[in-house]
């Protein structure tokens, strides 16, 4: 990554930072803009980080910047990267997570310059057209969707293990809080999965074993009953600071009323 984006706060255009600079011009007007060295530096971290595959770490950094600057767009579509675990943004065209309802996907969107927004819209669309084309059969379909029922439940095993381990630390509570959050995306990809059959595939899915999927919605609820009684749980409950807020029953709705 030679770069990162600022978006201009005159005009919306792009304004480029090399690495170690805190002077940057804008593109479309010439406007001057000053970022801290600090946070330039740990934007370039969290992307080279990002390209080995090293996400959580790169999350860490990236929350860094927005607990300073909560409109940088850079670390929203950094946080995107790592929710989709894509190496670089073209990989978003082709990730089998679909993230046009993604929080940092959303606020990516706001806070980019212009023409980036532009590149990360198209990037959205064809996502959205693979993954619809990705399912052809419910049993494609079904699949996917038994993979992150499973995933959902081996989180939620790890969370019930710290939890109520013998020497439960703040270093385990944010692992809960994490955990939390994760499975709380994944329920948002169900729901997302679903809704990229048609009305027949619905049907057809109708027809499979539907608790399979109970597995996944009660160790979310356990999850969020465990959330609920940490320090800070009002703000924990909803998702915190990622902005999510989807509920399990949604999805256990959308699987057993699929006729």
């Amino acid at each position: 990554m030679k770069f990162v984006d600022y978006k201009c706060p005159n005009c919306g255009g792009s304004v480029k930072f090399e690495k170690g600079n805190s002077t940057g011009f804008c593109e479309n007007c010439g406007a001057t803009l000053h970022v801290e060295t600090e946070t330039t530096d740990k934007l370039f971290r969290a992307f080279d980080l990002i390209s080995v595959n090293r996400f959580v770490a790169a999350a860490d950094l990236l929350n860094d910047v927005l607990n300073n600057d909560v409109k940088n767009g850079q670390a929203y579509l950094g946080l995107l990267l790592c929710d989709t675990e894509c190496t670089t943004p073209m990989g978003l065209a082709s990730t089998k997570y679909q993230f046009a309802n993604n929080p940092n996907y959303i606020r990516a969107l706001e806070f980019l310059p212009e023409n980036q927004k532009g590149e990360l819209n198209a990037l959205c669309d064809q996502n959205q057209m693979k993954n619809a084309a990705m399912f052809k059969s419910p049993n494609e379909a079904m699949k996917e969707l038994a993979r992150l029922n499973g995933i959902i439940i081996a989180k939620g095993f790890t969370v019930v293990q710290l939890y109520y381990g013998i020497d439960f630390s703040t270093e385990d509570e944010n692992l809960v809080i994490q955990f939390y959050r994760e499975t709380t995306d994944l329920m948002e990809r169900m729901i997302s999965l679903y809704g990229t059959l048609n009305d027949e595939q619905k049907r057809q899915i109708a027809n499979f074993n539907v608790t399979e999927f109970e597995g996944a919605i009660d160790t979310y609820l356990q999850i969020k009953e465990i959330i609920a009684s940490l320090p800070g749980s009002d703000s924990n409950s909803d998702g915190g600071d990622n902005g999510n807020s989807y509920e399990a029953q949604s999805v256990e709705e959308i699987l057993s009323n699929s006729s």
